[in-house]
C-alpha cells in the first residue's frame, strides 16, 4: 500500500499526487521536463498534456490549478516551488517535504502553530550557534545564526511566518556560509508566498 502523501505539486492546469518516496525535479530552470521520483522508478515529464501516461508509475494525476508555475501544496498551506531546488520526501511527517539546493542548501517547514506556541526567532538558538542578527520582514520575522558542521561555518536562518488563520508557519533555512546569501535569495520564493491553501479554514 502506498503510504499517505501529504504534499502534492500543482499548477499548469494539473496536481501532480506522489508515491512516497518522492522526488520532484526541474531538469532546466523551466517547469518542464520535470522528473518524479518515485524510490529507484522515475518518470519524465515532457508536455502538461502528457501527465497522466508520463508519471503513471510514479505519480497520481489529477486536474488542478491553472496557474503557469509550480506550487507545493499541502492541508495546511501552499507555496511557490522555487527554481533551483529539489523537493525531497520528508518521512517524519508533515508537511512530508523539504527542498535541497545542489550546493547543499535546505529549506524546510513546521507547523502550523498557536502563536503562542512559538518563542521569537532569536530564541531559537540550537546548541553550538550564534546570533549573527534579527529581522522583520511585513509578516515574517526571521533570525541568523551561525554554527561549526564538520570544520565548515554554516549559516541558518528561522522564519516565523504568520497565515490568514492567525497560526504561523516555521521556516527554517541553512546552507555552508559560502554559498548561503545567494542559495537564500534563490529560495526565497517558497518563504514569501507561503500562504492558506484555498478553500482552508
Amino acid at each position: 500500500m502506498t503510504q499517505h502523501v501529504y504534499a502534492r505539486l500543482a499548477g499548469h492546469g494539473l496536481a501532480i499526487v506522489p508515491k512516497t518516496p518522492f522526488h520532484f525535479e526541474r531538469l532546466t530552470t523551466s517547469d518542464v521536463p520535470l522528473r518524479v521520483g518515485h524510490g529507484d522508478a522515475t518518470g519524465v515529464l515532457s508536455a502538461y498534456s502528457q501527465a497522466a501516461h508520463e508519471l503513471s508509475t510514479v505519480a497520481d494525476v489529477e486536474a488542478g490549478p491553472m496557474h503557469e508555475y509550480w506550487a507545493i501544496e499541502t492541508s495546511a498551506f501552499r507555496s511557490i516551488w522555487p527554481i533551483g531546488y529539489v523537493v525531497h520526501y520528508d518521512p517524519s511527517g508533515p508537511p512530508g517535504f523539504y527542498l535541497l539546493s545542489k550546493n547543499q542548501a535546505m529549506i524546510f517547514a513546521q507547523g502550523p502553530f498557536l502563536s503562542a506556541k512559538i518563542p521569537a526567532p532569536e530564541h531559537m538558538v540550537g546548541p553550538g550557534q550564534s546570533l549573527v542578527a534579527v529581522g522583520d520582514t511585513g509578516s515574517i520575522a526571521w533570525a541568523d545564526f551561525t554554527y561549526l558542521h564538520e570544520g565548515q561555518v554554516w549559516a541558518q536562518r528561522h522564519h516565523i511566518v504568520s497565515l490568514a488563520t492567525g497560526k504561523k508557519i516555521v521556516v527554517t533555512f541553512q546552507a555552508p556560509q559560502a554559498v548561503a546569501l545567494r542559495e537564500l535569495e534563490a529560495g526565497l520564493g517558497f518563504i514569501t508566498t507561503i500562504g492558506v491553501p484555498q478553500g482552508a479554514a
